[in-house]
Protein backbone atom coordinates (compact mmCIF):
# COMPACT_ATOMS: atom_id res chain seq x y z
CA UNK A 1 0.00 0.00 0.00
CA UNK A 2 0.97 3.38 -0.98
CA UNK A 3 1.09 5.99 1.77
CA UNK A 4 -0.80 9.00 0.67
CA UNK A 5 0.85 12.45 0.95
CA UNK A 6 -0.62 15.66 1.46
CA UNK A 7 -1.06 17.42 -1.21
CA UNK A 8 -3.71 20.48 -2.38
CA UNK A 9 -6.46 22.40 -1.73
CA UNK A 10 -9.10 22.91 -4.43
CA UNK A 11 -11.46 25.99 -3.74
CA UNK A 12 -14.78 26.07 -4.96
CA UNK A 13 -15.71 30.12 -4.88
CA UNK A 14 -19.29 31.54 -5.59
CA UNK A 15 -20.07 34.86 -5.97
CA UNK A 16 -21.59 37.57 -3.28
CA UNK A 17 -24.84 39.61 -3.98
CA UNK A 18 -28.35 40.55 -3.02
CA UNK A 19 -29.78 37.61 -1.42
CA UNK A 20 -32.97 38.40 -0.64
CA UNK A 21 -35.61 39.70 -3.25
CA UNK A 22 -39.61 39.22 -3.18
CA UNK A 23 -39.86 36.59 -5.32
CA UNK A 24 -36.24 34.70 -4.92
CA UNK A 25 -33.94 34.24 -1.69
CA UNK A 26 -30.36 33.37 -3.26
CA UNK A 27 -28.30 30.76 -1.27
CA UNK A 28 -24.26 31.12 -1.81
CA UNK A 29 -22.45 27.93 -1.30
CA UNK A 30 -18.88 27.63 -1.21
CA UNK A 31 -16.15 25.41 0.31
CA UNK A 32 -12.98 23.92 -0.46
CA UNK A 33 -11.96 20.06 -1.25
CA UNK A 34 -8.61 18.63 0.15
CA UNK A 35 -7.23 15.77 -1.62
CA UNK A 36 -4.54 13.10 -1.13
CA UNK A 37 -2.27 12.43 -3.22
CA UNK A 38 -1.74 8.18 -4.33
CA UNK A 39 0.48 8.33 -7.18
CA UNK A 40 0.75 12.05 -8.64
CA UNK A 41 -1.32 12.06 -11.70
CA UNK A 42 -4.32 14.18 -12.71
CA UNK A 43 -7.47 13.15 -14.24
CA UNK A 44 -10.29 14.81 -16.63
CA UNK A 45 -12.93 12.35 -15.30
CA UNK A 46 -15.87 14.50 -14.49
CA UNK A 47 -16.06 15.07 -10.82
CA UNK A 48 -20.06 16.44 -9.65
CA UNK A 49 -19.98 17.28 -5.99
CA UNK A 50 -24.42 17.85 -5.09
CA UNK A 51 -25.44 19.09 -1.37
CA UNK A 52 -27.79 16.93 0.66
CA UNK A 53 -30.50 18.39 3.06
CA UNK A 54 -31.91 15.81 5.54
CA UNK A 55 -34.52 15.73 7.87
CA UNK A 56 -34.74 14.71 11.39
CA UNK A 57 -35.61 10.92 10.55
CA UNK A 58 -32.17 10.93 8.35
CA UNK A 59 -34.55 11.21 4.63
CA UNK A 60 -32.97 13.21 1.59
CA UNK A 61 -35.31 16.55 1.65
CA UNK A 62 -33.20 18.53 -0.68
CA UNK A 63 -30.42 17.87 -3.42
CA UNK A 64 -28.30 21.24 -4.16
CA UNK A 65 -25.44 21.94 -5.94
CA UNK A 66 -24.45 19.95 -9.53
CA UNK A 67 -20.86 21.25 -9.09
CA UNK A 68 -18.47 20.29 -11.81
CA UNK A 69 -15.39 20.31 -9.76
CA UNK A 70 -13.19 20.46 -12.90
CA UNK A 71 -15.42 22.86 -15.29
CA UNK A 72 -12.58 24.94 -16.42
CA UNK A 73 -9.55 22.36 -16.21
CA UNK A 74 -8.44 19.43 -15.27
CA UNK A 75 -7.72 18.58 -11.60
CA UNK A 76 -5.02 16.93 -10.07
CA UNK A 77 -3.53 16.61 -6.68
CA UNK A 78 -0.95 19.70 -7.30
CA UNK A 79 -3.63 22.59 -8.15
CA UNK A 80 -5.89 24.78 -6.92
CA UNK A 81 -8.74 25.65 -8.94
CA UNK A 82 -11.29 28.42 -8.59
CA UNK A 83 -14.70 27.98 -10.06
CA UNK A 84 -16.93 30.12 -11.68
CA UNK A 85 -19.76 31.68 -9.67
CA UNK A 86 -22.99 29.89 -9.09
CA UNK A 87 -25.77 30.34 -6.50
CA UNK A 88 -28.97 28.84 -5.56
CA UNK A 89 -32.10 30.49 -5.85
CA UNK A 90 -35.47 29.85 -3.90
CA UNK A 91 -38.83 30.39 -4.26
CA UNK A 92 -39.61 32.83 -1.27
CA UNK A 93 -43.08 31.84 -1.07
CA UNK A 94 -41.83 28.51 -0.65
CA UNK A 95 -39.22 29.25 1.85
CA UNK A 96 -41.75 31.24 3.91
CA UNK A 97 -44.32 28.71 3.98
CA UNK A 98 -41.30 25.91 4.69
CA UNK A 99 -40.26 28.08 7.91
CA UNK A 100 -43.93 28.56 9.11
CA UNK A 101 -44.56 24.96 9.37
CA UNK A 102 -41.63 24.84 11.32
CA UNK A 103 -39.18 22.55 9.52
CA UNK A 104 -35.49 23.00 9.57
CA UNK A 105 -34.63 21.94 6.30
CA UNK A 106 -35.99 24.79 4.01
CA UNK A 107 -32.70 26.16 3.06
CA UNK A 108 -29.61 24.08 1.47
CA UNK A 109 -27.26 22.32 4.02
CA UNK A 110 -24.71 20.01 3.52
CA UNK A 111 -25.28 17.39 6.22
CA UNK A 112 -24.25 14.90 3.69
CA UNK A 113 -22.27 15.49 0.30
CA UNK A 114 -22.66 13.25 -2.77
CA UNK A 115 -20.02 13.29 -5.01
CA UNK A 116 -20.21 10.96 -9.08
CA UNK A 117 -17.23 10.66 -10.62
CA UNK A 118 -17.38 10.00 -14.35
CA UNK A 119 -14.98 7.51 -15.30
CA UNK A 120 -15.17 8.80 -19.53
CA UNK A 121 -11.36 9.30 -19.77
CA UNK A 122 -8.56 7.11 -20.10
CA UNK A 123 -7.65 6.60 -16.66
CA UNK A 124 -9.21 7.47 -13.49
CA UNK A 125 -8.35 9.83 -10.67
CA UNK A 126 -5.28 8.39 -8.33
CA UNK A 127 -5.54 10.86 -5.97
CA UNK A 128 -8.47 11.11 -3.06
CA UNK A 129 -10.77 13.62 -1.38
CA UNK A 130 -10.26 13.33 1.78
CA UNK A 131 -11.73 16.66 3.11
CA UNK A 132 -14.61 18.69 2.44
CA UNK A 133 -15.41 22.19 3.94
CA UNK A 134 -19.01 23.55 2.84
CA UNK A 135 -19.80 27.06 3.27
CA UNK A 136 -23.57 28.20 3.02
CA UNK A 137 -24.78 32.10 3.08
CA UNK A 138 -28.17 33.38 2.72
CA UNK A 139 -30.10 36.34 4.03
CA UNK A 140 -33.83 35.81 5.43
CA UNK A 141 -35.99 38.34 6.21
CA UNK A 142 -33.00 40.91 7.24
CA UNK A 143 -30.81 38.25 8.66
CA UNK A 144 -27.42 36.77 7.46
CA UNK A 145 -27.09 33.31 8.05
CA UNK A 146 -23.24 31.40 7.49
CA UNK A 147 -22.97 27.78 8.21
CA UNK A 148 -19.90 25.91 7.71
CA UNK A 149 -19.89 22.52 7.57
CA UNK A 150 -17.00 19.52 7.83
CA UNK A 151 -16.70 16.39 6.16
CA UNK A 152 -13.52 14.72 6.90
CA UNK A 153 -13.62 11.17 4.96
CA UNK A 154 -12.10 7.86 5.77
CA UNK A 155 -10.46 6.80 2.79
CA UNK A 156 -7.18 4.61 1.97
CA UNK A 157 -5.41 5.45 -1.45
CA UNK A 158 -6.08 2.13 -3.58
CA UNK A 159 -4.77 4.10 -7.04
CA UNK A 160 -8.15 5.60 -7.41
CA UNK A 161 -11.65 5.46 -7.18
CA UNK A 162 -14.59 3.57 -9.49
CA UNK A 163 -17.06 4.95 -11.44
CA UNK A 164 -20.45 5.91 -9.72
CA UNK A 165 -21.87 7.64 -6.68
CA UNK A 166 -20.18 8.42 -3.43
CA UNK A 167 -21.66 9.14 0.06
CA UNK A 168 -19.76 11.24 2.18
CA UNK A 169 -21.28 11.41 5.10
CA UNK A 170 -23.36 12.39 7.29
CA UNK A 171 -21.68 11.20 9.92
CA UNK A 172 -17.48 12.32 10.30
CA UNK A 173 -15.29 9.86 7.99
CA UNK A 174 -18.22 7.96 6.80
CA UNK A 175 -17.36 7.32 2.77
CA UNK A 176 -19.82 4.77 1.47
CA UNK A 177 -19.45 3.51 -2.36
CA UNK A 178 -23.27 3.85 -3.81
CA UNK A 179 -23.01 2.42 -7.22
CA UNK A 180 -24.07 3.93 -10.16
CA UNK A 181 -27.72 4.90 -8.87
CA UNK A 182 -28.20 9.33 -7.91
CA UNK A 183 -29.89 9.68 -4.51
CA UNK A 184 -33.41 11.03 -5.30
CA UNK A 185 -35.22 13.27 -2.78
CA UNK A 186 -37.14 11.19 -0.44
CA UNK A 187 -34.32 8.76 -0.01
CA UNK A 188 -33.17 7.72 3.45
CA UNK A 189 -29.94 8.17 4.37
CA UNK A 190 -27.52 5.84 6.02
CA UNK A 191 -25.57 7.38 8.51
CA UNK A 192 -23.40 4.25 9.69
CA UNK A 193 -21.07 2.07 7.01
Amino acid sequence: MIAPVWSSLLLIYFAEASSFSDDLVYVYISGEVWTDECLGAGTNAEILLWLGTLDIKGNLTRLDGDINLNEQRSISAHSITHFAPKRVALDAREVEQCVEWGHDYCFPHADVLFVHFNGSSEFMPLWVPVHFIVRIEYEYKGVRYDFTTDHPMTHQCRGGLEEGWYQIGPRHGMFISLGKRKPEVGDWIRDWV
